[in-house]
Formats: structure tokens, C-alpha cells, sequence
């Protein structure tokens, strides 16, 4: 068995429709189409990094390190092969999956992964490319395909039916505006989207005021936040909704990416103390108006105008409010003005997650506390920024992190329904080591809000660190299908896959988030960390220049001798710098063979309270330290001693 490697992989089967009938018929032209039909095929395959890994008479295997280019090169054969006067032109089918596969000595696949890429295949008709929902869902997206749900169908050999989705190349003038979101397929995969189901688009800023995008931003994301907390109701979450802001995309198309069957939205006019807002709730699919509604009041009834749309959005949904779900939607809230204006400008700030704006919106909570005490919203997102701030930080963090605690809690005794302070004493708890009441803390604020991403994502880190690796996975993907453009929410489920040692998987997700943005930095930085356990230096050192860690900038081309200890070297230097957490620096001495100064920084990191601390149990990058009794004992002093490690997959 040492001889069998197993990994990760896209693979695909594809072949001549109807080669028995023109074999039969002309045998040389039959060898002539499968000449021609290898030729293309390598070259589709080989251009984008894939292997051919044998042909089959009429038919091919081949592997690839993607779902993207997997599906490029199936694209490609099925349209380039030659067409001839003297025989009908040939049609190819594709079938398409991403799994796991066992590979040998000989290069050959095996493994259900390709037994069922085999199958999807014969379900495919001529001149299709048919994928599995795995490989669909890794190209949710994706630009320039176009998915079409073929519903699950019966597989010969699986006791259950599988959902098959169609893939058809896009033609640049169908694609969506840069304004838009990268088409794909509904994020929520399976594609008939649930019923209770909604979308609350970007309200539009009708005010005199352009400056006033806060407040309608604001408006949206507080009838958002109330509906999370309804039960049985599947809420897209904030980060992916505000990317249809200003877009032109349709509302079948909206709903068909996010994975709804409905869609909110409407205007807010703000002027001095009066607010008008509409709102109007459509059916995604067949643009059917289920319910709409115009408030025109004084800026101190805007609490009761959101509870009312969430109300009746429920209505509308045919869906009746329990009492535990009427009570969380009229939790205990001011009206000041002031108070309310200065909160929304505070999330605005916070939405930013750069360290200057998380100031800035600490500014503004604490302008709105001043105004109004008892504005719970403000003492809640004061403790979010607060927690957001801890992983920007080295020095100072234990003063943040004690008002993120205190801001939390104030929150909780005015509103003890609302989920925000909990998932962010969670993450303060994280920086106490407090392990156990984290969790609590976070199914608190889950149970709260059901359809709360961003505490989902926060506690599927947890999770992973503590070893629990198939309950984080489950946890992370809730929150994808909550949030599915978010690329925070894409970058963790990159980084929970990584700290499984899913290394693969880890990169798609990474690759995925660089391919929608390739200027969200903390996607390439955990690129570049990733990289480094899976040996790939020269990947490795290109994502450290990129990110200016290391001057100058490492050379693009093959790393000679001694690179390697150079670029870890480079590394320890940046980490001069206060933003650098002292965990990083360690596990990167370790990699220099460092082990007695890694343990001091990690010692140092534990009295400090280093957030990233969380990690030490699970890390690739702390296996240096491992056979070292002294890492065991410091694991111990951190309550993680005994996290079981994950079964790590082949890493090149």
C-alpha cells in the first residue's frame, strides 16, 4: 500500500457519442476521430495544468488540481474538435467531479471519486459537460459558466440520487457588470432555492444627501439583522448582498446566485427628523409582488417600521411568528436620535475592518453611548469592533479586549435577546483561553439568530482549533450558504480546510476569494501561509512580495539553495513590526529550527493574551516544535492538551 497516494482532485471522463455506430459503419474514420479527439484532449487538458491520465479507445481520464480548469478544458474539447464534410461533426459528453482518488505507481486513478466521474459521464447527453454538486458548488464562483440544475438523478451503484448540474460557457456580453457579483451557480446549492427563503437587498439613498449611504446601508442591515433571528427562515447575510449595491443584475439572477426565493428591497429618503422608507418584496423567480409598503414618519419610530417589515415579510412568507420569534424582533431598543444616527455610522466603519476605520467606529459607538446609555446596539457593535481591533494588534490588546468584554455585557443587560454580544464575548473569551464558555457564548448567539454567519464562521474557528474538525467543516459551510460572497466567510472556510490539512480544498477556497478580489489581503496571506507545509516555496515567496513581508522582493523564478532559510530569515525581521501576532513569529522560528526562541515567544505570547494562540494545537506550522516535551507542557498551560491531530492529506 506505500505505493498508493491519495489526494483531492478534479477528474473527469469524457467520450465520442455514438464512436460503436461510425465504427461500425467506417472504421478508418473512426480511428481518424479518436487521433483528432486525443490530440485535442491532451492539448485542453495540458494547457491548464491537468494530465491525461490514459485514454480509453474513445474515451479519457484526466486530472486536474481545480474544478475551474477542469471544467475550462471540457469546454474546450467539447467545441474544437474538426468538423469534416464527408462525417457528421463529433459531439463529445464530460462528466465532471471533484473527490477523493487513490493514485499509483503507475500514475493510473482509482477511488470512488473516479468510479463516480465515470458515471456522471453516461448521464450526460451529446456535447454536454455535466458536473457533480461537489464540483458545482467549488465553482459557485466562478466566472464565465452558466449552471443548470438537472435535478438528482439515479447513479448506477449509489443507493441515493445524486444532483447533477449542466455547464455551459458564458458569452462576455451575458456576464455581469463589474458592479455585480461573479455569476455561478446559486450558492446554495441544491438550485430550487428554499421557500422561506430571502434577500434583503441595498436600500437606495433617495436622501438630498449622497453622504447619507450610512444611514440607508444602515437601515438594510438592521431589517436584515431581525429577520436572522427568525427561525426556519434562510437570511442572506450582509457582505454578499451589498455587492448587488448599484448593480443591474435582474432579480431572477440575484436569486438564483444567492440561493433565494425572494428578494427585499426598496429606498430610504432621510431628512432632518423624518424618514421615509419603501419597501416591496418580490418572487425572485416570476417577479410577482407578495407585499409592499411606503412608512413616511419621524426619525423616532424607525425602530417600529423595522419590526414591522420584518413582520410582515414573515406574513407575506405565509409563515407565522412564534412568540419567541415576535419577542426577538421587539427586543428592548432606544429612540434617540443621536444615538441611532451615530450607531449606523459606527457599522458603516466597522464594516471596513481596516484598523483606522475599527477606530473610528469605536468613535462613533462611543458617541452614540454618550447620547443614549441605553442604545444597546451601540455597546454591541462597540464590543464587535473592539474584537475585530485584537487581530490588529499586539500591544494594548488586554486593555481592548477588556472593553470588548464589558461592552458586551452592558449590551447584554439591556437586550439579553440580541446575538451581537455574545458571538463577540465569544471571540474575547478566545483571548482568555476560556475554551468552554466561548462555545457556550457562541451557540448562544447561534441560537439567538440562526442565521448569524458571521458568528457561524467565528465559531466554526473554534471548532477546527479544538480538533473537532467535521463538526467546524458543517459549521463553516452553514455560514457559506448564509454568506456566500463574503470573502471573509470564503477565507475561513479556506482556513478551517487548512487547519484539517485539507490543503487542497484550503487553496480552491483561497484561489476562489483572489479570483473575485485580488486585492482582499488576508485571502492571500493565508495563501502564502498555506503554501509553505505543502513545500511550495517559490508560490510561497511570491504571495510573502505581494503582500510587502519581505524586501526586497523575492526573485519570480526557481528558489536556489538556501532560499528557503533566507525567506524564513526575511520573515522574522518583518515581525519587528507591533502588527505581526507573536504566534506567527514563533512557529516561524520553529521553522528556522529555532525551538528554544520559538517556546520563549510562545510563552510570551501566552502572557500577553495573543489571540492566534487558539491555533497552537492544530497548526502545520507548529510541527516543528512537536516532538519537543516542552511544547506538550505548553500546550497543556493553554487547556489545549490532547486536540487530536487531523488525518493529513498529501500535501504537493
Amino acid at each position: 500500500m506505500r505505493d498508493i497516494d491519495r489526494r483531492l482532485a478534479a477528474v473527469w471522463f469524457a467520450d465520442i457519442v455514438g464512436f460503436t455506430t461510425l465504427a461500425e459503419r467506417d472504421e478508418d474514420a473512426a480511428l481518424e476521430t479518436v487521433a483528432e479527439f486525443q490530440t485535442v484532449a491532451r492539448k485542453a487538458v495540458e494547457s491548464r495544468g491537468g494530465r491525461i491520465v490514459k485514454f480509453l479507445g474513445d474515451g479519457a481520464l484526466a486530472e486536474f488540481v481545480s474544478a475551474r480548469t477542469a471544467l475550462e478544458a471540457a469546454l474546450e474539447l467539447c467545441k474544437s474538435l474538426p468538423l469534416r464534410e464527408s462525417r457528421p461533426a463529433t459531439l463529445i459528453r464530460v462528466g465532471i467531479h471533484v473527490g477523493e482518488v487513490a493514485s499509483a505507481a503507475d500514475g493510473d486513478l482509482y477511488g470512488d471519486g473516479v468510479n463516480l466521474a465515470a458515471r456522471i459521464q453516461s448521464a450526460a447527453g451529446p456535447g454536454e459537460v455535466v458536473l457533480s454538486e461537489d464540483a458545482a458548488r467549488a465553482l459557485r464562483h466562478s466566472r464565465g459558466f452558466s449552471f443548470h440544475a438537472l435535478g438528482a438523478q439515479a447513479i448506477k451503484g449509489y443507493p441515493q440520487p445524486i444532483p447533477l448540474f449542466r455547464a455551459e460557457a458564458r458569452d462576455s456580453a451575458d456576464r455581469e457588470t463589474p458592479s455585480s457579483t461573479a455569476p455561478g451557480i446559486a450558492a446554495s446549492l441544491p438550485a430550487v432555492a428554499p421557500e422561506r427563503s430571502i434577500a434583503v437587498l441595498p436600500f437606495a439613498n433617495l436622501s438630498p444627501d449622497p453622504g447619507q449611504d450610512y444611514f440607508s446601508d444602515g437601515v438594510t442591515e438592521e431589517i436584515l439583522t431581525s429577520l436572522a433571528r427568525i427561525e426556519g427562515l434562510k437570511v442572506i447575510s450582509r457582505t454578499s448582498i451589498m455587492r448587488y449595491k448599484g448593480s443591474s443584475a435582474s432579480l431572477r439572477e440575484i436569486g438564483r446566485e444567492l440561493g433565494v426565493a425572494t428578494v427585499l428591497e426598496g429606498s430610504v429618503r432621510h431628512a432632518n427628523t423624518r424618514v421615509r422608507i419603501t419597501a416591496q418584496l418580490i418572487d425572485a423567480e416570476t417577479d410577482a409582488h407578495l407585499w409592499a409598503e411606503r412608512y413616511d414618519r419621524d426619525l423616532e419610530d424607525i425602530f417600529a417600521i423595522q419590526t414591522d417589515v420584518a413582520e410582515r415579510i414573515v406574513e407575506a412568507l405565509q409563515g407565522r411568528l412564534s412568540p419567541r420569534d415576535r419577542t426577538r424582533l421587539t427586543g428592548p431598543v432606544s429612540a434617540d436620535r443621536t444615538a441611532y444616527e451615530e450607531t449606523l455610522k459606527g457599522r458603516w466603519f466597522a464594516n471596513r475592518r481596516s484598523p483606522d476605520d475599527l477606530a473610528r467606529a469605536i468613535g462613533h459607538f462611543e458617541r452614540a453611548i454618550a447620547a443614549d446609555p441605553a442604545h444597546a446596539p451601540a455597546h454591541a457593535g462597540l464590543s464587535t469592533a473592539c474584537v475585530l481591533l485584537l487581530h490588529w494588534q499586539r500591544s494594548g490588546s488586554r486593555e481592548v479586549r477588556d472593553r470588548a468584554v464589558s461592552a458586551a455585557e452592558r449590551a447584554m443587560e439591556i437586550d439579553h435577546g440580541d446575538p451581537e454580544p455574545w458571538a463577540a464575548r465569544a471571540m474575547a473569551r478566545i483571548f482568555d483561553r476560556a475554551w468552554s464558555a466561548a462555545e457556550s457564548d457562541f451557540r448562544r448567539a447561534i441560537e439567538l439568530a440562526p442565521g448569524d454567519a458571521q458568528a457561524r464562521q467565528w465559531f466554526a474557528h473554534l471548532l477546527v482549533c479544538l480538533g473537532r474538525y467535521d463538526e467546524a467543516i458543517d459549521e463553516i459551510d452553514r455560514a457559506l450558504e448564509l454568506d456566500p460572497l463574503s470573502l471573509a466567510v470564503l477565507t475561513e472556510a479556506g482556513n478551517v480546510r487548512f487547519l484539517a490539512r485539507r490543503y487542497h480544498e484550503a487553496l480552491a477556497y483561497y484561489d476562489q476569494v483572489l479570483d473575485l478580489d485580488p486585492g482582499f489581503q488576508p485571502a492571500r496571506y493565508k495563501r502564502f501561509e498555506a503554501y509553505l507545509p505543502m513545500g511550495r516555496l517559490e508560490d510561497a515567496m511570491r504571495d510573502a512580495a505581494r503582500l510587502e513581508l519581505v524586501e526586497p522582493a523575492p526573485p519570480d523564478g526557481t528558489a536556489g539553495p538556501g532560499a528557503e532559510r533566507d525567506f524564513l530569515e526575511a520573515l522574522v525581521e518583518y515581525a519587528r513590526n507591533d502588527f505581526w501576532p507573536l504566534f506567527h513569529v514563533a512557529t516561524t522560528k520553529a521553522a528556522l529550527g529555532r525551538i528554544d526562541e520559538a517556546l520563549a515567544d510562545l510563552a510570551t505570547a501566552r502572557d500577553e493574551g495573543d489571540w492566534y494562540l487558539v491555533r497552537a494545537a492544530v497548526s502545520p506550522h507548529c510541527d516543528p516544535l512537536r516532538a519537543d516535551p516542552r511544547f506538550a507542557e505548553f500546550l497543556a498551560s493553554i487547556g489545549l492538551a490532547g486536540v487530536p491531530l487531523p488525518i493529513e492529506e498529501h500535501a504537493r
